[in-house]
């Protein structure tokens, strides 16, 4: 059976070759921008509860809201909460989400160029001379980095969506060992590669 034309003329599998993007690079990389989909929808909702902004019937004040905003919304919550520790929780994590998306964001708004046999996706380039707001960032999308960032990702989306859902209040999440650890891991890995510029364990990654 002759394939569409479509199929023909876009060539995917030809351009995803071209570009460096297998199967399995493919499929890490929709994860990642797939758990980002369902943080925002959770942290939405979630601040909709711990705000009491009234949703049903009318718009929200969180509607259209960027990404930024929302975790700004649920930083100025928690720094008002009177618990140190459900306080430290809830920054920590938006301080994980904020950079975690800040690489997300390379990958989904980045130009993807292969160079050798890695797929580097790059944001705010300046290569014509033009000036940007915002500074250039990319993101090499090694098997390693797309693990890794997987699994940051996933560690974000299920605190956000057990918190929403009800599964466990903020105290409670707030004191398992295992959520805090992870966040914190998270958001100390996430702070260093942001900072690689001059930070000298960047390499360690």
């Amino acid at each position: 059976m002759k394939p569409p034309t479509y199929e023909l003329y876009g060539q995917p599998g030809r351009l995803q070759e071209m570009l460096g993007i297998t199967t399995e690079i493919g499929a890490k990389i929709a994860a990642i921008v797939t758990f980002g989909s369902a943080i925002e929808y959770h942290l939405e909702r979630y601040i909709w509860q711990a705000l009491k902004i009234e949703y049903k019937g009318v718009r929200p004040k969180t509607d259209l809201k960027k990404i930024t905003d929302l975790i700004g919304m649920l930083e100025g919550h928690a720094a008002e909460l009177h618990s140190a520790e459900e306080r430290d929780f809830l920054e920590t994590w938006c301080t994980a989400t904020r950079l975690a998306f800040e690489i997300r964001n390379d990958i989904v708004h980045g130009l993807p160029i292969k160079l050798e046999n890695t797929v580097v996706f790059n944001r705010n380039p300046r290569w014509e001379g033009e000036q940007r707001r915002k500074d250039f960032t990319d993101f090499w999308a090694e098997d390693y980095a797309l693990d890794r960032m997987r699994a940051f990702m996933a560690v974000i989306a299920r605190i956000i969506v057990e918190l929403h859902g009800g599964h466990l209040k903020l105290s409670q999440m707030a004191s398992q060992a295992t959520a805090v650890r992870a966040i914190r891991q998270v958001k100390r890995t996430l702070e260093e590669l942001a900072d690689r510029s001059y930070n000298p364990t960047f390499e360690k990654y």
